[in-house]
């Protein structure tokens, strides 16, 4: 009697098996696209847990950190920073660097329209494997607003949403970081601009 199908992942050629629910015997063919359509099934449920999109803790964030933290934790603000980033680039990619090359080439000026994200203190906390408090990383956040670097308001489409919404400055951030020796990796269009200006603080 053939096994469950989900039992293994080859059949030999020009065999059939029983496919479990519901006992259809199909062949190896239709075989092969259960099993494709399975797996990326699970891909997509796993690229959904909160650790999937975890970010390496990156030297020059913990650098920057460890000048730039106060009398918060500079462990927590280097991966809340490496997170909010990660964010970022899955955002509205393309218009958001459009923008921050206008700016950079305009001395900070110009507009901040695209790019804005949601990311709550709960949700950081998670993608973090609950290694700290929601506290800590609204410190964090909050540390991270107060420096420039990450820019945040309400709702602009649900008034009555009273949720943060957040977007990266990546002129401010990317001259505190060439003032360690450091760059936007990342972001190498932005980078080069502000490479070519000798790495003179840009008003946001």
């Amino acid at each position: 009697m053939p096994r469950p199908w989900a039992e293994h992942e080859t059949v030999p050629p020009g065999k059939a098996i029983t496919v479990i629910p519901g006992g259809i015997l199909v062949g190896t063919f239709q075989y092969i696209i259960m099993a494709k359509t399975r797996r990326k099934a699970e891909a997509a449920q796993e690229a959904r847990r909160p650790h999937a999109n975890v970010v390496p803790l990156r030297e020059e964030y913990a650098a920057l950190a460890r000048i730039k933290a106060g009398t918060g934790s500079a462990l927590v603000l280097a991966l809340v920073l490496a997170q909010m980033e990660y964010w970022q680039g899955h955002k509205d990619r393309d218009r958001f660097t459009a923008e921050e090359v206008e700016r950079a080439m305009n001395g900070g000026r110009g507009p901040t329209d695209c790019g804005w994200f949601y990311k709550s203190a709960r949700e950081l906390c998670a993608e973090l494997f609950d290694m700290t408090s929601q506290s800590t990383v609204d410190r964090a956040l909050d540390r991270l607003h107060d420096l420039g670097i990450l820019h945040r308001r309400r709702n602009q489409v649900r008034r009555n949403d009273r949720t943060h919404h957040y977007r990266l400055d990546l002129l401010v951030l990317g001259t505190m970081l060439r003032e360690q020796g450091h760059g936007l990796e990342r972001w190498p269009e932005v980078d080069g601009i502000l490479r070519g200006r000798g790495g003179e603080h840009v008003t946001s």
